[in-house]
């Protein structure tokens, strides 16, 4: 007796689908169970390594810090002198802090130099340094 292809083919993915452990489409041919889960992981996972920040970036309860001369190490003169100032310009520029002096600072930010190197970049061809 000769079978119909199409009807075997229907029968076979009915039987497909109702086995055990297969995640049914519902009406709109969607799995409503598994989006969901896919959706909060992505937003869990895109949340948690971002490094944003909610809020600002440094302490609230201090207003105001002491930046005292870098103490250096290193035989270079004025180097912790104009790596304090530069500091102190950063400071400035991208916190809400006011440099005081040393007495009446709510914070304190001290640091030593131990050593600075300098290394030629580039030379010419009789080994003269170009860059440093």
């Amino acid at each position: 007796m000769p079978t119909d292809p199409v009807h075997d083919r229907r029968l076979r993915r009915q039987e497909l689908r109702n086995r055990p452990g297969v995640v049914k489409p519902d009406a709109h041919g969607t799995r409503s169970q598994v989006w969901p889960a896919v959706l909060l992981c992505g937003v869990v996972a895109a949340c948690a390594g971002c490094g944003y920040l909610v809020g600002p970036m440094h302490r609230e309860q201090i207003r105001t810090i002491s930046v005292p001369v870098f103490v250096c190490q290193d035989d270079r003169r004025d180097l912790g002198l104009r790596l304090t100032e530069a500091v102190h310009k950063e400071i400035q520029r991208r916190l809400p802090y006011r440099i005081v002096k040393q007495a009446g600072a709510d914070s304190k930010l001290s640091g030593r130099v131990l050593a600075a190197y300098k290394d030629v970049i580039g030379e010419t061809r009789n080994d003269d340094p170009r860059t440093l």
